[in-house]
């Protein structure tokens, strides 16, 4: 419904004289054949004249008026709404099926822990053919800070060593876990071999006394180690020692920690997020996911293929 906004009194008494003015004088001359008096316009417009419409009442202040009011501006009501492009052909049905896919999934069970760790043991085995699944205890930790007065090897990780987290102007140094292999299912490493991980994250390191399953990847070694594996680093005699020599890391997907006949899944979390250290069999607990030690070996055996 459009708004009525009611002329200033001033102007309304300026239109009211100018009627009363124009009615009361004379009339204008007009031809003979026409009466005197007020001649009404044409109703139509000449074959081929253009249609114009007829003048709208300016209701804007006049200027200068002390009483001056906004502008009202009318909007037509029979304005049309712009036409949207129809839908390419097969779009309806394509997201109706998308919905239809997501919600199977949504659905579908997750498959057995078992058989989501002979998956896991599978793909680790085809993506890292340098690397190896083990069971081993960790007995010792050691810090080997890092060395810039050597010429290490050109490439996107060189110099080898993370930044401080604090300070990105500077490097951190490696902490180096010792293993005592206790059990090989996919490859082997040599007795007393170091898995590593940056100095600030101890969690990465894993807890000293513990029994583990660790899928270890090779990242650090010497130039004649392993020479048909690639996505590793190697390196130089005097490289590979500043090092503190040959090591991997402990893969982030999937570890365990042992206590007994059970062993209980090391989260992702656990290892990946925490800035100060954390009892690794508390956390591991609390993530709730554990097999019988015998289960857990059956599945990962099945996996490799071994």
């Amino acid at each position: 419904m459009a708004l009525y906004k009611r002329p200033p009194f001033l102007i309304v008494v300026v239109l009211a004289l100018a009627a009363v003015l124009v009615a009361c004088g004379p009339a204008a001359p007009s031809p003979d054949e026409e009466p005197a008096g007020i001649v009404n316009p044409p109703t139509g417009s000449p074959r081929g004249a253009p249609q114009v419409p007829p003048p709208t009442e300016d209701l804007r202040p006049l200027p200068g008026s002390p009483t001056e009011e906004p502008f009202i501006a009318y909007i037509p009501t029979n304005t049309p709404w712009p036409t949207l492009a129809p839908e390419p052909p097969g779009v309806a049905e394509e997201e109706a099926r998308h919905r239809a896919t997501m919600a199977a999934i949504a659905q579908t069970p997750e498959p057995p822990l078992t058989a989501q760790v002979t998956q896991q043991a599978s793909d680790f085995s085809q993506g890292y053919p340098g690397g190896a699944i083990v069971r081993a205890e960790i007995t010792a930790h050691r810090v080997v800070e890092p060395n810039l007065d050597i010429t290490w090897p050109e490439g996107l990780f060189s110099p080898p060593y993370f930044t401080k987290l604090e300070n990105e102007d500077e490097y951190a140094a490696w902490r180096r876990s010792k293993l005592k292999i206790n059990e090989s299912y996919y490859n082997t490493l040599p007795q007393g071999y170091e898995i590593i991980a940056p100095e600030f994250a101890p969690n990465q390191a894993l807890e000293v006394g513990k029994e583990y399953i660790l899928y270890v990847v090779r990242t650090h070694l010497a130039e004649d180690e392993l020479p048909d594996v690639k996505r590793i680093h190697r390196y130089n005699e005097e490289q590979l020692a500043t090092l503190g020599g040959s090591g991997g890391l402990a893969w982030l997907d999937t570890n365990w920690v042992i206590d007994g006949d059970t062993a209980w899944r090391i989260t992702e979390d656990y290892m990946f997020t925490g800035l100060t250290f954390a009892p690794v069999l508390g956390a591991a607990k609390a993530n709730g996911e554990s097999l019988s030690l015998a289960d857990l070996e059956a599945a990962i055996r099945a996996g490799v293929g071994n």
